[in-house]
């Protein structure tokens, strides 16, 4: 019930929850959560509807203007609020959504209170926080020493940690958004070459942190054309001041502005003033479009990288000598082959003559080498490219986007390992960034540790959750269930072509339509990856599923076989081989094959964690049916680890353990009322394989049947591809329609 208008800027409370418009917070009494933009913009346009119910296109245009280009759609953005909200249940506790309508069921309130602050509810350090940010804003680094302690002016410091805060400008000047950022990004340009000591940027006040080290923080004033930067420096653990400095300068001078910070800092933390761009001085007004340009870059979306290349061709257009202008028009090009459709073809296109120039001007670019090692990964040229990649660390070993780059090529390449230390070490830069999160996610995805993908990519999903892939992306992080397989079809129509970018997108979907127990169009998507791809770990994997499913265990066999023998030392691959070996009866050599992989199960306890739990738990049931017995131990440590999580998330079957027909049928269909569908990322077997089927009543086999064909034709429906249904779907079980090949 609302009982009177909500001022959409000012704080206002909505039901637990205190919302804060300008800053993009939610809060209450635990947490914070910040919100996208787009996100508090669904939210406001539905406050001020006071309970009445807005259209999918009336919130469209409120969240997007009407020249621009959806990125995501209405329902992503509701979902996010949903789950900031935490109203994952039925009913819905704070946005209903009525056919194709939505609107705001809870109650609304918003007390007179002048200067509230809505995260000041929140418990400890995050009351702080909020107050901290209103009066200081402006600039927080913070210099974690490698004692410690401030080092002496006299020392240089082995490793420095550091932590930008966006500058917040209080005299609120027109351009004060980029001007901040400038600031901040003249920094992180300078202290990306400083060698012997590591440089990390973080989103996060540093009060947050532990207390150790030192901060400098300060505020920038602009006052008509005239700029003003206080810096300070204290030390973290006893909170003393150790340095004060003023830095003025023009907004017409803006060049010489970021010059004279940049010395004063490194001036104080005695280190070379030395990098390896050159020092000339740019034309001012293109000096000025460069920097407008590095803040639409940094917020990553389609329409702010837009005005990014905007910004830097118009830069390079007034200065064709300023060599950062191209290397920065060319990563724009990239990420947008990231955030929007646009085809790494073309930005290889658009890129070579952009990076030839940058070299001809300044071969001592270390930018330019992580950009053109890029554009030699895309090309096939991974020799070249790892080489390149080497050379930019060499001279930056603070640049974040070179290790997520040499990460990607790492991963391409089967090197799971130096991969992940490529993405752990950009993470130390930029523990925020989403991208580098999500690349991450997917390596250890690809080194079968699937909860520590999980949980990284939700991370970075928090971090970033309207960027262009997330609907493809999802299929193979999260539980497909109906609402993710919706989505998923909902956006390919958006971006048929986008499909046919990489052949593993195809394969992708291929399992989508294996979980919807059509198997030719699985056949279909299959066929189309080009020969030399299909020897690849994710299209022999789902080639084997498709035998598994079909129940030619053979065939299954010797594909999972293949695929393991590519990379032996990856022991998740072991999986599919043993569980078909146990489909064909041949359960001693499936123990055999999970006792090659992982450690044996003898006197010494072994210990249960969330990347060994279901090996071992299948060890567990092959030991028990062939007569030989586990430890005690481990038969107990592994009832207790499934127990909490099974009932959530069917990533375990815990049926090997408890040999309970009942408890799983009730799980099952618990899960399929809730939207389940085969997550054959997961399983190889349709529910009809699973060893307990037979146990179960007819009628329990007839209504899991039954519902996972209602979750099927519910995802087909809502996305507008009743038409894609077989029509056998209709007459044939579950267990007839996967006789397809």
């Amino acid at each position: 019930m609302i009982k009177r208008q909500i001022h959409p800027l000012r704080p206002f409370k909505i039901g637990d929850w205190w919302v804060d418009p300008e800053a993009n917070k939610l809060a209450d009494q635990d947490c914070e959560i910040s919100l996208t933009p787009k996100a508090m913009t669904a939210l406001l346009a539905l406050v001020e509807a006071q309970g009445r119910s807005l259209g999918e296109e009336q919130l469209q245009e409120k969240i997007w203007s009407s020249s621009a280009q959806p990125d995501a759609s209405v329902d992503q953005i509701i979902s996010q609020l949903r789950k900031a909200f935490g109203d994952n249940g039925r009913p819905r506790r704070y946005i209903e959504r009525d056919g194709s309508t939505y609107r705001i069921v809870a109650q609304m309130s918003q007390p007179d209170v002048d200067g509230l602050c809505p995260h000041s509810h929140a418990k400890g350090r995050r009351r702080g926080l909020c107050k901290w940010g209103i009066s200081v804003g402006a600039l927080a680094l913070v210099f974690a020493l490698g004692f410690g302690v401030f080092y002496p002016k006299s020392q240089a410091p082995s490793q420095i940690i550091v932590y930008p805060i966006q500058l917040v400008d209080a005299s609120h000047h027109r351009d004060s958004a980029y001007l901040a950022t400038s600031v901040t990004d003249a920094i992180r340009s300078r202290l990306a070459t400083l060698g012997g000591a590591r440089v990390v940027f973080s989103e996060t006040a540093p009060w947050s942190r532990p207390d150790r080290g030192s901060a400098v923080s300060g505020s920038l004033q602009i006052t008509g054309s005239s700029l003003r930067l206080i810096l300070n420096i204290t030390d973290l653990a006893g909170r003393d001041s150790q340095w004060s400095g003023l830095i003025e300068g023009e907004v017409r001078k803006l060049y010489s502005f970021h010059q004279d910070l940049s010395e004063a800092l490194l001036s104080q933390l005695n280190v070379p003033n030395d990098e390896f761009s050159d020092r000339r001085e740019p034309d001012p007004e293109a000096y000025d479009y460069y920097l407008q340009g590095r803040h639409y870059w940094s917020q990553r979306d389609v329409h702010s990288l837009q005005r990014a290349l905007q910004n830097f061709s118009q830069a390079i257009s007034l200065d064709g000598q300023f060599a950062p202008a191209y290397v920065a028009l060319c990563d724009s090009y990239h990420f947008l082959s990231v955030y929007s459709d646009m085809p790494a073809s073309t930005v290889s296109e658009k890129c070579a003559p952009l990076l030839d120039r940058a070299f001809a001007l300044n071969p001592g670019m270390p930018q330019a080498y992580a950009s053109r090692a890029l554009q030699f990964s895309e090309q096939g040229r991974e020799s070249e490219a790892e080489g390149f990649y080497k050379k930019a660390l060499e001279m930056a070993p603070n640049y974040a986007p070179a290790y997520l780059w040499y990460g990607q090529l790492l991963r391409s390449q089967g090197r799971f390992i130096q991969s992940l230390a490529m993405y752990e070490q950009a993470l130390e830069l930029e523990p925020f960034s989403g991208g580098i999160n999500r690349g991450k996610a997917y390596t250890l995805l690809r080194m079968g540790r699937l909860e520590q993908a999980r949980d990284t990519y939700q991370r970075a999903l928090a971090l970033e959750p309207d960027y262009l892939y997330r609907p493809l992306d999802q299929l193979e992080f999260l539980p497909i269930t109906v609402e993710t397989a919706t989505d998923y079809f909902n956006w390919s129509r958006m971006y048929p072509h986008v499909i046919g970018r990489q052949p593993n997108n195809k394969v992708t979907e291929a399992i989508l339509w294996m979980a919807l127990g059509d198997m030719k169009k699985a056949q279909e998507l299959l066929i189309q990856v080009p020969p030399g791809m299909r020897t690849g770990a994710n299209y022999l994997y789902a080639r084997g599923l498709q035998y598994s499913i079909n129940r030619d265990y053979d065939a299954a066999l010797s594909v999972f076989q293949q695929r393991r023998s590519q990379q032996p030392g990856n022991r998740s691959y072991a999986l599919p081989v043993a569980a078909t070996l146990i489909k064909l009866g041949r359960n001693e050599d499936a123990l055999e094959e999970l006792d090659r992989y992982y450690p044996k199960l003898g006197a010494n306890k072994t210990s249960i964690d969330s990347e060994n739990r279901f090996p071992y738990l299948i060890a567990c049931y092959l030991r028990h049916i062939i007569g030989q017995k586990s430890p005690q131990y481990l038969h107990d440590e592994l009832k207790q680890s499934v127990s909490y999580k099974i009932v959530e998330a069917m990533d375990i079957p815990e049926w090997f353990v408890y040999e309970n027909p009942a408890k799983l049928f009730e799980i099952l269909r618990a899960q399929l009322m809730s939207g389940w569908l085969p997550d054959y990322n997961q399983f190889l077997w349709a529910p009809e394989q699973w060893p307990e089927w037979s146990s179960f009543t007819r009628d329990q086999q007839e209504e899991v049947t039954s519902l996972l064909r209602r979750n099927r034709q519910s995802v087909l429906r809502e996305s507008g591809r009743e038409d894609k249904l077989n029509a056998s779907l209709d007459k044939r079980s579950v267990k007839e329609t996967t006789a397809l090949n």
